[in-house]
This record gives structure tokens, sequence and C-alpha cells, in this order.
């Protein structure tokens, strides 16, 4: 017969694997080329949260990369989700390196696609 420990692992590991980490979207915005540099933002939201966030005035500004962790997400040049703006989403856009895009240190608020 297995022990309470064993059993109580098992049934740990059961409960994180049917946690639905599908429900959220996450994004990091980073102040270098190739998710290097201080973390300007790491902001996890639901997936049907479509409003817009600005970066803290010391953030705006400063991102060359993002992780977007296989989600869409627009960035903007002003607060409030104004301005030029860039997709990037999985296969689109210029996540790594922003001046490719022309949009280096310009982000200042982003929202979900």
């Amino acid at each position: 017969m297995p022990s309470n420990a064993v059993i109580l692992s098992v049934l740990m590991v059961m409960l994180l694997i049917s946690v639905d980490v599908s429900s959220s979207a996450r994004i990091t915005l980073y102040e270098h080329s190739d998710h290097k540099g201080w973390i300007l933002t790491d902001h996890t939201i639901t997936k049907d949260d479509y409003r817009c966030f600005n970066l803290g005035s010391w953030g705006q500004d400063q991102a060359t990369s993002v992780n977007t962790y296989n989600d869409c997400f627009i960035l903007y040049e002003h607060n409030n989700c104004q301005g030029a703006h860039m997709k990037v989403a999985p296969g689109h856009g210029c996540h790594r390196h922003f001046p490719t895009c022309g949009f280096n240190d310009l982000t200042s608020s982003y929202k979900k696609c």
C-alpha cells in the first residue's frame, strides 16, 4: 500500500496538470534585444482582457524586445494605446529586435490582439 506522502504527491501532480494555463496571456517587455536587460513589464492577464495598459513612466520608450508567450499583443507609441503601433504575434513582428521593425524605444502602452 502506498504511503500518504506518495498519494499526496500524486494528487498534487494531478492538480498541477489540470490547471488551465490557456485562460491567460502574458507579455514581458525587455530593455535590450534578445530578451536582455531590465524587465520593463511582466504582466499576465486573462485571455479575454482587451484593455489598454500603460507602462510606468520609468519604462516608457525603452523597450527593444518582447516575449508574448505565443500570444498576440499590440504595442503603442503613446499612453492609452494611441499613436504608431506594432503587432507582435507568433510568427509576426520583431519580438527579439524592435529596431528591425523601426519600433525601438517607442513603446508606452500595449493591449492584447
